[in-house]
């Protein structure tokens, strides 16, 4: 076995050092069942933390994090995207989340990378198929030298779209079990703005 990284082992004593014994209480009850009101769809990228963002503490937010923050259409997540789906699934059916926020953010590489295929740019084979799900969105920027920050707003829109048909998300609504929201994080500023 090799030695954990150093940046990464000095992090974890930083946390142990820090850890009060209330934390350590909050730590023990949530060791056999998680109960959070909101689930989170973000991006991948490592500036994006919606724990820090919104101080929340551990077992609050349910998160899925992929390139974009993309949910797309229930047909492709049936078809293709099943850690997306299950999670999704998972948090609706099972944990009862009363809420799900899609957060979006400021020089997203996936949304970039949507609007280089535009261009005609090479992308990464992988990349092309996920970032293939803002398809929709690409067609509502009618120019492709358009704000990357005005797609990345529609792709959160979209993606709320795509999260209000899929049968689990659209009955949880329908009974008043579960509310969609948007919102676009500027990492610059650190401002958050709501969407929807």
């Amino acid at each position: 076995m090799t030695r954990p990284p150093d940046s990464l082992n000095s992090g974890y004593q930083r946390f142990r050092s820090k850890l009060l014994e209330k934390d350590m209480e909050l730590f023990e009850s949530l060791s056999d069942i998680q109960s959070p009101e909101t689930m989170v769809i973000t991006c991948a990228d490592s500036r994006i933390d919606p724990n820090l963002i919104f101080n929340a503490a551990p077992g609050e937010l349910f998160v899925i994090r992929n390139v974009a923050n993309i949910i797309p259409s229930y047909e492709i997540s049936c078809a293709s995207s099943h850690c997306t789906l299950a999670a999704l699934e998972y948090a609706v059916k099972i944990l009862h989340v009363r809420r799900i926020l899609v957060l979006g953010h400021s020089n997203c590489g996936g949304v970039a990378a949507a609007l280089a295929i535009g261009k005609g740019q090479n992308i990464e084979e992988n990349i092309v198929k996920w970032v293939d799900n803002l398809k929709p969105a690409c067609k509502t920027v009618v120019d492709v030298d358009a704000s990357q920050t005005k797609l990345e707003k529609i792709s959160i829109q979209q993606s709320l779209n795509n999260l209000k048909v899929y049968p689990f998300v659209e009955k949880a609504i329908l009974n008043s079990k579960l509310s969609l929201h948007g919102a676009w994080f500027n990492i610059e500023k650190a401002n958050l703005h709501w969407i929807a």
